[in-house]
């Protein structure tokens, strides 16, 4: 194998496999990442995979002759930091030896590499149900939902995103038992019995999704599914197949309320300047803070036994029944943080069910959080 290729553009793209190759695997050789050159296209292929997240990414290279081989991805990851931006690398295998050549002006390495003969067949497409998206979509949506991923393992049936088709909308769901966030994406081409029944997407999955949307934006997003694997695609440069979770989603409907009856206006930086300047005070067994509604005004109420206490007063629009509710600040910060519009509705029916955020802007997208007993 010969090729050259910029050093940057090499280690750009290679560290975008490292979050799945750089943990603990199942197997040695998965802590590696196999690599292939193709002639034709002048493009290189890299893989890595930990059993249950599998990434391909394709590129363009000098490609002199042909080869594939297998590299820690950690190391190799580490060298390419190392070495300067922007300039052409000269990567070198020959027959006679299983080492890498690497060279750049006066700087050689000779690096330790494997067949690929051991390396596992990984599969990046499938024929079971399909749709089309936008890479900037699934972004919007994982950056909104995923707070409310638990991050409890003794909850693993928690620990994901619930996708399911609903009519002609894709419903994405995320809750850890104590809120829960719900968006539906519509989309009238999205077809399959997969999808009508659920689907679980783990979060170290999510993580993934999110960094090929992040580095694609503006792409049409190819997604397969079938009974143990979700596949995404963007073109043939970025390939990720993450296996589903085999559990069964909790029934997250009973706790949202088909209507309610009270509505209070909220300005979203106010809120926001005032709960995290709170926070601190907050109870230290439950993070809980105080709120107070009454005539067009919110009371924080922050008492912490072993640090003292505080108080802070914004306005809002709400002109009921005076009532006092305790939630957990961190929820309702990270709640609050994701909503685009200045300002935003917490409603509810009464002070022990449940309160829902929504925002204008966004009428398929509802936030639930529930309150503190006290």
């Amino acid at each position: 194998m010969h090729i050259v290729i910029n050093s940057s553009h090499l280690r750009d793209n290679f560290s975008k496999l490292l979050s799945i190759v750089d943990k603990k695997v199942p197997r040695p050789i998965l802590s590696y990442c196999m690599i292939t050159a193709y002639l034709e296209d002048n493009t290189i292929e890299m893989i890595g995979s930990d059993s249950d997240v599998n990434a391909k990414i394709k590129i363009k290279a000098e490609v002199y002759r042909t080869g594939s081989f297998c590299i820690h991805g950690r190391n190799f990851s580490e060298i390419l930091r190392e070495i300067p931006s922007n300039v052409p690398i000269n990567m070198e295998i020959t027959e006679q030896n299983n080492l890498l050549k690497i060279s750049h002006n006066d700087l050689r390495y000779s690096l330790l590499i494997f067949s690929t003969e051991d390396y596992p067949t990984l599969r990046f497409d499938s024929s079971g149900d399909h749709f089309v998206t936008k890479t900037q979509i699934l972004q919007k949506i994982i950056n909104k939902i995923s707070y409310a991923v638990s991050q409890d393992d003794t909850m693993s049936f928690l620990s994901g995103i619930f996708i399911q088709k609903i009519g002609n909308k894709l419903r994405f769901v995320a809750t850890d038992g104590h809120r829960l966030v719900l968006i539906d994406h519509t989309d009238p081409e999205i077809k399959g019995e997969l999808l009508e029944e659920g689907i679980i997407i783990p979060k170290k999955g999510l993580n993934e999704i999110k960094k090929l949307s992040d580095s694609s934006l503006g792409d049409s997003l190819e997604i397969f599914v079938d009974n143990s694997f979700i596949y995404l695609k963007v073109q043939d440069s970025y390939h990720l197949t993450i296996r589903l979770m085999a559990k069964q989603y909790p029934r997250y409907q009973n706790v949202i309320p088909s209507k309610t009856i009270q509505r209070i206006v909220i300005n979203r930086q106010q809120f926001l300047t005032a709960a995290k300047r709170l926070r601190v005070l907050a109870n230290e067994e439950n993070d809980g803070i105080n709120f107070q509604f009454e005539n067009d005004s919110m009371t924080f109420l922050a008492q912490n036994h072993s640090l003292g206490a505080a108080t802070e007063k914004i306005p809002v629009l709400y002109k009921e029944n005076p009532i006092e509710v305790c939630f957990n600040i961190r929820y309702l910060i990270e709640a609050v943080s994701v909503i685009d519009d200045e300002d935003f509705f917490l409603e509810f029916n009464n002070e022990l069910g449940p309160f829902v955020i929504k925002m204008q802007s966004m009428p398929y997208f509802l936030s639930i959080i529930m309150p503190i007993k006290r």
